[in-house]
This record gives structure tokens, C-alpha cells and sequence, in this order.
């Protein structure tokens, strides 16, 4: 266009200039796509309360989401359901699958017979294993003849349709990990039953049992990263208290007497207090410490390792904890990976010291105070390689997966790339934040995959800010998954 006088004079577009501009179009198109993903692609899951599982295929991500209790005036009248809501989808259930491409979500669905689709079941989800262009999904589901939760194992199609694969009246399975035909599934033991017994299972074949016993015995596999596959078999990791035998071995958490005294940040107590309290230690019953349990079966159920990460310390001093005394803790959620050799990883979060096996670390608390992470690794026959401390890491983790030449170690701060060999850090990366908050925003993470080098998070949002560019607004909490480039994000 161009102007003489008062005069506007306008060109017609020939073919030449037509195609111009549809290049421009395209062009522009291709900048913004390739800008969205150098920043990184945000889902919103409106009223979705919690993010309870996710996983990465390729480019998708396979997610669950809580939606909000229903809503009951009186017994009398039946529940109403609240949806959930993405990219134009919506659902209602106990629980509801999602799938999440590039292109945006291709559906939202509860699995089958689920209470707010008339039926008389109330899911839950742990764990979701994609493979093959389905997925594997697991949790506990609350029956009308047994309301505590129950032992499922569904598999989900690409298009979103869901059946129930199997399921039994028997405790409900918290992970899995790939293996021909079906997953091995990792089981809890029955709540409240006298003697629990926990098991790894690979369905129709075989399943170990774990005896769980002692006073105060607890166990737990942790959900959703409680199992990884080997070659030739399969690793578990779980959180326990008391005694724990497999195939005539035996593994024990600690107890307070047996911990070593460490100094407190006062310099401890005096030698007459101090003989008080291991007097009392000795004579009084005091509960456990949880520990953590590491295992290895090969193909066929049989046991490999057996060994555990233990709390290993107790400080002591005038202003350490209660009586005196401060014991070393152990997250109750250790991770766990395998990489294709077989051998394993486990990360987690600790207090003063731990031990695996002959190994002990022992936190530099004049460097840094409160929790610390551990990373450890076992060779894919089950002896231990190395114990390290992982610097600069305090917040919980969330997510540890094993690439071919790295580690990706994931807390609900940062993720930490690490050298598979040796666990030293290589670089830290942080985690998307809110900014240009209108109103005081609460973003929690609280899952983490990697695939393709991209990172791949989940969590809850609520309140009036940016996130990866995008302004969100939302008075009610709701579930946000992000995909950003790993090796390019923010430091």
C-alpha cells in the first residue's frame, strides 16, 4: 500500500502474493509451535483435585485425576457428580484416565462400572504402565461386598476404551513394571490381618510372598515407582517397620537402642544424661524406625537380594527433639529405577545418616540442615555399588528415571541430572514456577516422567499467576501437567 496526497491507492494480491502470504501463515504457525515447545506446553484439568499417577509414551502422557466428592443433600437422593474439564472433554468418576498428545487431550474417561456411571465401584489409581499404545493401570477400588480397597489391573486403549483385565478379593497392588503378556504387579498386604503377607506377582505364572511381622509392623510398596523391570527380572522397593522374610531370609528395621549416638547441634548431653537415656532405651519398649526395603527376583520369582536402607543415627542433646533425642528418618516414598543393564537405582530423602549394607552417609548438617536426598545402586545381581548424598537437595522426590548416560532424579523443586556411574550431580534444573501473580498462587508438582529429553510433570494449581506463559486463573484447585524441554529448561 501506498499513499499520494489524500489519495489511498491498494494493490490486488496476484498468485505470487497470495502464496506469499500463505507461507507467511504457515510460517508463523511453525515459530509459535516451535516457541510453545521451547517453553514448554501446559494442560489445565479443571476441578481435578489431585494428580495421582502419570506416565510418558513418546510425546503422549497418560494421566489420572481426582475430581471433587460428590455432592449428596440427603441420603435419600442419589449423589451429583462433579466432571472434570480439558481442552473441551469432560467426565465424571471416582477417578478419571486421561491422554494428552501434542495436539491436546484426546478424551477423558472413567474406568468401567464406576459409581458415577450407575455402577458400584469407587476406583482409585497407583500406578499406570504404558506399553504397546495401551496402557496398564492399577489401584485400590472399593466394592459393596468389600469396602476396603481391592486389587484391580485394567488396560486402557488409545482411544479410551477401559476394561478390567483382572481382579480378586485380595489386597490392592500399587505398581508394576513391564514383563510379557501381563506387568508384575506389586501387592500390600491385608489391612489389619494378623500375619501380613505382601507379594510381588506376575500374573499367571507365580507370586512371592513377603511375611511381614514384629510390633507395630507396617509395609508399604511405594505407589507408582515400587517396581522396575530387569532383563531377566524385576526389582521392588517398598517403606517397612519390624521384620520382613522372603524364602527363609530375613531383614529387620532398626530400633532406637541399637542406633549409634551422634551429637546434637548443642554438643550433646552431659555423660550423666547421657547414661540416663541409653539406660531408658534399653529398658523401655519404643517403636521402630522405618526403613526402606530393597529386592531383586529374577524371571521365575526367585530371590536374588534381599537387603534394606536404614535410619542409622540418633542425636542427642538439651534441645534435640523430644527427651533429649532426634533419631534418623527415612522418607516413607523411596523411588526406584532401573536402567537397561538391569541395575538399580533408589532415591529418597533423609535425616543425619543411613545405611545400605556396609555403606553409610552421614549428613553434613553444618552445611546444610534439615532433610537430605540419598541416591543409591545396586548392580543387576544385586550387590551394592555406591551411597551418595545428593547435594543441594532437600524438597520431596517426585520422580527417577534411567536414561541411556544419565540419571534424571526429580524433587518438587528441581531436577537433577546425574551421572549413572558415580551419582555425581552433573547440573540442576529448575521446575517451572508461577510468575505475575494477581492473586497468591499454590503450585505443588507431585509426579515427574522423562521421555525424548523432555520433563514431564504433574501437580495441582490454584490461585491468579503465569505459568509457562499462560495466565491461569483458578479460585478452586485444579490439576496441571507440563511438558518442557529437559535440557534446555531454566537452571
Amino acid at each position: 500500500m501506498r499513499r499520494v496526497g489524500a489519495v489511498r491507492y491498494r494493490r490486488r494480491a496476484g498468485p505470487a502474493r497470495a502464496i506469499g502470504a500463505a507461507l507467511l501463515v504457515l510460517w508463523a504457525s511453525v515459530t509459535a509451535g516451535t516457541a510453545a515447545e521451547a517453553g514448554g506446553r501446559l494442560l489445565v484439568v479443571e476441578r481435578g483435585t489431585v494428580l495421582t499417577a502419570l506416565a510418558a509414551d513418546g510425546e503422549a502422557v497418560w494421566f489420572a485425576v481426582v475430581p471433587p466428592p460428590p455432592i449428596q443433600a440427603n441420603p435419600q437422593t442419589p449423589p451429583v457428580f462433579i466432571p472434570v474439564r480439558a481442552d473441551g472433554h469432560s467426565a465424571a468418576g471416582s477417578v478419571v484416565l486421561g491422554l494428552w498428545t501434542p495436539k491436546g487431550v484426546k478424551w477423558l474417561t472413567p474406568l468401567p462400572a464406576d459409581l458415577a456411571r450407575g455402577g458400584r465401584r469407587a476406583y482409585a489409581v497407583s500406578d499406570i504402565l504404558p506399553e504397546g499404545g495401551s496402557a496398564w493401570v492399577t489401584g485400590p477400588v472399593n466394592r459393596p461386598a468389600r469396602p476396603i480397597g481391592r486389587y484391580y489391573l485394567a488396560r486402557v486403549g488409545r482411544q479410551g476404551r477401559a476394561r478390567i483385565v483382572e481382579e480378586d478379593a485380595g489386597p490392592a497392588a500399587l505398581a508394576l513394571a513391564a514383563a510379557p503378556a501381563r506387568p508384575y504387579v506389586a501387592r500390600n498386604p491385608e489391612p489389619g490381618a494378623p500375619a501380613p503377607v505382601a507379594r510381588i506377582a506376575w500374573p499367571g505364572r507365580w507370586a512371592k510372598a513377603f511375611a511381614v511381622a514384629g510390633p507395630g509392623a507396617a509395609f508399604s510398596w511405594t505407589p507408582g515407582h515400587g517396581l522396575a523391570s530387569a532383563p531377566d527380572g524385576v526389582w521392588g522397593v517398598a517403606h517397612f517397620r519390624g521384620r520382613v522374610r522372603v524364602d527363609g531370609t530375613e531383614v529387620r528395621s532398626p530400633a532406637l537402642k541399637g542406633l549409634p549416638f551422634h551429637a546434637g547441634p548443642d554438643g550433646g548431653l552431659p555423660p550423666a544424661a547421657l547414661e540416663a537415656l541409653r539406660q531408658m532405651l534399653q529398658t523401655q519398649p519404643m517403636p521402630g524406625l522405618t526403613a526402606a526395603l530393597v529386592v531383586r527376583l529374577d524371571a521365575h520369582g526367585k530371590l536374588l537380594s534381599l537387603t534394606t536402607l536404614a535410619p542409622d543415627a540418633l542425636h542427642v542433646g538439651v534441645s534435640t527433639g523430644a527427651q533429649g533425642m532426634d533419631p534418623a528418618w527415612i522418607e516413607v516414598t523411596p523411588l526406584l529405577a532401573t536402567d537397561p543393564s538391569g541395575r538399580a537405582f533408589v532415591f529418597g530423602r533423609y535425616r543425619h545418616a543411613v545405611r545400605a549394607g556396609r555403606a553409610r552417609l552421614v549428613a553434613d548438617e553444618a552445611v546444610e540442615a534439615g532433610e537430605h536426598c540419598f541416591l543409591a545402586s545396586w548392580e543387576a545381581a544385586g550387590e551394592l555399588r555406591w551411597l551418595r548424598d545428593v547435594p543441594g537437595c532437600t524438597a520431596a522426590p517426585i520422580g527417577l528415571v534411567a536414561e541411556p548416560g544419565r540419571l534424571v532424579a526429580v524433587t518438587q523443586h528441581r531436577a537433577l541430572v546425574l551421572d549413572p556411574e558415580t551419582g555425581a550431580v552433573r547440573r540442576r534444573v529448575a521446575l517451572p514456577g508461577p510468575e505475575r501473580a494477581r492473586r497468591p498462587p499454590a503450585l505443588r508438582w507431585t509426579a515427574a516422567d522423562v521421555a525424548g529429553g523432555r520433563l514431564v510433570l504433574g501437580g495441582t494449581f490454584r490461585g491468579d499467576a503465569e505459568l509457562l506463559g499462560r495466565r491461569l486463573d483458578l479460585p478452586r484447585t485444579g490439576a496441571v501437567l507440563a511438558v518442557v524441554p529437559l535440557d534446555s529448561a531454566s537452571r
